[in-house]
């Protein structure tokens, strides 16, 4: 008799970047999900589907559990009838109630998914469970990522991680991928690179394109095992093949730069093409630097803004200060100062210290915009704030001449002396004005005022 597999749809999510340079660590959950079982198209020749279903409803109404089960995944199917959800609750109940495992586990996809009965986490967890116990691997992982959610069960990572490892030792990649990526973060246990490196790489070996990319990132990295720019670009390769965009553009990295494969301008611009029309930002960026600057591509400003603005309009700041930069350098012919203006305003507004620094100039200069010395301080701040040199002599400067701020000769002394520290030289004329207005007493306050921000925000 022929037996009914339900399908099953993926179980990842992969969305954040973790930020560890310089490899794109992306594709790291923002946490697990349980997806529902896709719905299958209605295939166009029905008719062995529905003799099928036919002989099964005589063994399925005498109580075979096995008829059961594939008469309810029939009808949640659509195969050899119409799809019917409720039907298919119906009979997978039937089934379950025999403990039929894959019954239990059906049964609980469907109620959290809410097909066929109302959507409850907390009952299609029971099912789940109920699978689980009886060694299903994908319910094991269902209930991981209950765990790992807090989805009708108090959070716990250690016990999502006991999940885990039942499912990963059955071979199940998704757990396997999870596991590598609870030891790479230290969820539910102490960080342990070796431990990812391995669970990561079982998943990989089995396929998994998430999990062959962010192996390659350990590679590249040297996390949990040797750095090996080679193999790093090999797991890349396999995983960017499947069409995984941060693959693709991390191999494209490997290319621009000869790292583990032959320097390839061509190859490099084809895999960032790749990742860029799947709305990849970091591979736009990319793409948008090779048309600027010409590699692999004739030169052209234009299409580079083009494709700046797709990364930059999904947040990425480093896209968002090229396009400022592009737009209020004077030679070229996309010149617009306020176009340049607003871009590099929405980068400094998330911190972009670059941009605030340009800000800060622009209206400091009134360069292509009216002059407006409040403004420029203003941004000088922020960035002298974040620890930029130029930014706080900049600032120490405004504040001896009262340019933008009120005249207050003891922050002038505070903010310059940052700037030393950091390597910036300030002119004497300034040191001179500074001590002639400022007694010892408030000279050594000043720098006591630095020597503690210094042991507050500098490491």
């Amino acid at each position: 008799m022929t037996r009914i597999i339900p399908l099953r749809a993926s179980v990842l999510c992969l969305t954040a970047w973790l930020g560890l340079s310089p490899a794109l660590w992306a594709a790291v959950p923002d946490y697990f999900e349980i997806a529902a079982p896709k719905r299958a198209e209605q295939t166009p020749d029905t008719t062995n589907y529905a003799l099928i279903l036919h002989d099964l409803k005589s063994l399925a109404e005498s109580g075979d559990a096995q008829a059961q089960f594939d008469v309810g995944s029939l009808h949640a199917q659509g195969l050899g009838t119409l799809q019917n959800d409720t039907e298919a609750v119906r009979w997978l109940r039937r089934a379950a109630a025999q403990e039929h495992v894959n019954a239990m586990f059906y049964l609980g996809d469907l109620i959290s998914a809410g097909r066929g009965a109302p959507q409850n986490d907390a009952l299609a967890r029971d099912w789940w469970m109920a699978a689980a116990k009886q060694g299903h691997a994908q319910a094991q992982y269902n209930i991981g990522v209950g765990y790992a959610r807090g989805v009708a069960v108090a959070q716990d990572y250690a016990k999502a991680m006991e999940w885990y490892v039942l499912a990963g030792e059955q071979g199940l990649t998704s757990a396997q991928y999870n596991l590598g990526l609870m030891y790479l973060r230290g969820l539910g246990t102490e960080p342990n690179f070796p431990e990812a490196y391995k669970w990561m790489l079982l998943a990989a070996k089995n396929g998994g394109r998430m999990s062959q990319n962010l192996l390659g990132n350990l590679y590249y990295d040297g996390i949990g095992v040797a750095q090996d720019y080679a193999e790093a670009a090999r797991w890349w390769r396999l995983s960017a093949d499947q069409g995984s965009p941060g693959a693709q553009t991390s191999l494209g990295d490997s290319y621009l730069m000869g790292r583990g494969v032959d320097h390839s301008y061509d190859e490099a611009v084809k895999w960032f093409t790749l990742a860029a029309d799947q709305g990849h930002a970091k591979a736009q960026f990319s793409l948008g630097l090779a048309h600027q600057l010409g590699f692999g591509l004739p030169s052209d400003e234009a299409t580079a803004a083009d494709w700046y603005k797709l990364a930059a309009n999904q947040g990425m700041g480093r896209a968002q200060q090229q396009l400022g930069l592009l737009y209020t350098r004077h030679a070229s012919p996309l010149y617009d100062a306020a176009e340049g203006v607003k871009w590099y305003q929405m980068a400094a507004e998330e911190g972009a210290v670059q941009a605030q620094m340009a800000l800060g100039k622009i209206y400091g200069q009134g360069d292509g915009v009216p002059r407006d010395i409040e403004a420029s301080a203003q941004w000088f701040t922020r960035a002298a704030g974040a620890g930029n040199a130029r930014a706080q002599s900049n600032l120490a400067i405004m504040y001896v001449d009262g340019l933008g701020v009120a005249q207050d000769y003891s922050e002038a002394y505070f903010w310059a002396t940052l700037a030393t520290k950091g390597g910036e030289t300030f002119p004497e004329l300034y040191w001179q004005q500074m001590r002639d207005n400022l007694s010892k007493r408030k000279r050594r306050k000043a720098e006591k005022k630095a020597e503690k921000w210094l042991a507050q925000y500098r490491p």
